[in-house]
């Protein structure tokens, strides 16, 4: 009765987006990002339809509601709103620190141009991995000895440039050689491989390289089916 009759016998809904307190919380809090990221395009007079989904973010204490909100030119959504709650917030009083809007029509918009420049990175990557290979392959024939750090897809160390192209082209034939032959007979065609192509180095050189390489790929240390590297 602290707060006179009227407030003692209103209910508190059950479902927390819902409270007056946060639903008041959330338009102040859009309102004030306006035109920013996370805000509404156009200040906002409510929010309307909210339930309360499970939680999509772990930065703090936090509430999720989906619903949609009012502006003067209409409304807008459905969307989701993700509110940052304060620590002091518990079953009774509900305290936000800031609220992020999201419609679902651009959140679709995201992930439709995400997967679109997914595509084209995937579609581009033949072509960026043969002008790499060109690259190194140049600098390799006119630099032999020069020092870089070759990278075989997530494995990384400190070789020769002519070592490095070498072993880059043994490990794109790998994956087929380790389905059909050996793992012993994989490394001695990749040593005997790499001494073709190197003829200054020497057997225990060149099987200790072609071992590390079979290693790592049985190991899962390389990206099964691809193929590739950089140097620098």
């Amino acid at each position: 009765w602290s707060d006179g009759p009227v407030a003692a016998f209103t209910p508190t809904p059950l479902d927390d987006c819902q409270r007056r307190e946060v639903e008041q919380s959330i338009v102040g809090s859009l309102n004030g990002k306006i035109g920013q990221a996370g805000g509404p395009s156009a200040p906002i007079q409510n929010v309307s339809d909210l339930v309360t989904v499970p939680n999509e973010t772990a930065d703090g204490p936090t509430l999720t509601c989906r619903g949609t909100i009012q502006t003067a030119s209409g409304i807008s959504g459905p969307g989701t709103i993700v509110v940052r709650l304060s620590t002091a917030s518990n079953s009774k009083t509900i305290s936000v620190k800031d609220a992020q809007w999201e419609a679902d029509t651009d959140k679709a918009r995201k992930q439709s141009e995400a997967a679109r420049q997914s595509a084209i990175r995937l579609a581009e990557a033949p072509q960026r991995e043969a002008t790499e290979t060109a690259k190194m392959r140049a600098s390799a024939n006119s630099r032999p000895n020069e020092t870089v750090r070759c990278g075989i897809n997530r494995a990384h160390f400190w070789t020769t440039n002519a070592i490095c192209i070498a072993l880059l082209e043994e490990v794109r034939a790998l994956s087929a050689k380790l389905k059909t032959t050996s793992r012993d007979q994989v490394v001695h065609e990749c040593a005997r491989s790499v001494r073709a192509k190197l003829n200054n180095l020497d057997e225990p050189s060149a099987l200790n390289l072609c071992e590390g390489i079979v290693a790592e790929w049985t190991s899962g240390a390389y990206e099964r089916g691809s193929s590739g590297g950089t140097a620098s």
